[in-house]
This record gives structure tokens, C-alpha cells and sequence, in this order.
């Protein structure tokens, strides 16, 4: 027997929206290293007005129903240092004009 899935609705602040499939069991977090890789720190989701803080959270946990809207909101890059050797993520070096 297939797995019960269900179908949320990821609604960003530009109006944009995108469908993530999911098992009930799943965790927040999970939906975050999901379907925001290597943005999980900087994703933060809302359901119906409350900030989804718990990432150990299950999703079934939250009674969302099929096409249940999540708000996603992505803040900019924290100023944390990034690892030696590793590119930063904010600023390329600046071109040369000639």
C-alpha cells in the first residue's frame, strides 16, 4: 500500500507558491532540509500565524490537512563568519573597470 501523503502549499512573500509532498510523520525540519537545502537556518515557516520554531516538530503534530498553506519567509545570510577556505556568501570581488 502506498504511503499517505499530503500536499502543503509553500507560500512565499512575493506571492509565489510551490507544493511540497510530505508524510505526516515527517518533521519540521525535515520539510526544511528538504525543500530548503542548506537554507534551513534562514527558513522560517508559519501555520496559520504561528512561527513553526520546533524543527523535532511532526507534521501530523500540526493537523495540517491536504493543501494546508505554510507561509515560508527566508531571511538574508546571518554576518557568521564562514569556514577557511570556503567562499563568502555575500559580496564577489568587485570587477575592475578599465
Amino acid at each position: 500500500p502506498a504511503e499517505p501523503t499530503l500536499v502543503l502549499r509553500l507560500k512565499f512573500l512575493n506571492d509565489t507558491e510551490r507544493l511540497a509532498r510530505v508524510r505526516p510523520e515527517d518533521t519540521v525540519g525535515a520539510l526544511k532540509r528538504t525543500y530548503f537545502p542548506g537554507q534551513e537556518q534562514q527558513v522560517r515557516l508559519i501555520y496559520q500565524g504561528q512561527l513553526l520554531r520546533d524543527d523535532a516538530q511532526s507534521l501530523a503534530g500540526l493537523h495540517l490537512g491536504h493543501l494546508s498553506v505554510l507561509h515560508c519567509h527566508l531571511s538574508p545570510l546571518s554576518a557568521a563568519p564562514t569556514a577557511p577556505g570556503s567562499p563568502g556568501p555575500r559580496s564577489p570581488a568587485p570587477a575592475a573597470l578599465g
